[in-house]
């Protein structure tokens, strides 16, 4: 987007603080737990992306598929997985984050994953989701493979 003056920039920043604000409260829902808090800052609708080459991977669309891959995760934890945010940029529609994340598998060993996500916000939800992540590590301590 080309800002040509003062009152597009202001509107622009207002756009961008808003949607770093809907990620940052989103990723404080789950880190408390509720993850019908996460799930409610996302669009019924919106595609997510998981880049790599395990199970857990592809291009996606929709609620319902989101929380299918969110259980298939879950019944592979003890513990729920918490996100130390590390970096947080914000341009517009897009937030960015970086992010170490931890839980503890039934098995009894410690997940700890690093996560660069790309999220799309328009109007309030995220309307697109990328995950990047450690995909060695999902296979071997998540999948089993």
């Amino acid at each position: 987007m080309e800002i040509t003056n003062e009152q597009e920039f202001q509107t622009w920043n207002a756009m961008t603080e808003k949607n770093r604000r809907i990620v940052l409260d989103a990723f404080d829902a789950l880190n408390k737990g509720d993850g019908e808090g996460w799930l409610d800052a996302f669009h019924e609708d919106f595609e997510f992306t998981i880049p790599g080459n395990d199970s857990l991977s592809g291009k996606h669309k929709g609620m319902k598929a989101f929380r299918d891959l969110i259980e298939n995760v879950a019944e592979r934890l003890d513990v729920g997985i918490t996100v130390k945010l590390t970096n947080v940029i914000a341009s517009g529609e897009w937030v960015v984050t970086e992010s170490l994340g931890h839980s503890v598998t039934k098995a009894g060993d410690d997940y700890n994953q690093t996560y660069c996500i790309l999220f799309q916000v328009r109007d309030g939800k995220i309307i697109k989701y990328v995950e990047y992540h450690d995909t060695v590590l999902i296979r071997k301590v998540l999948l089993n493979e």
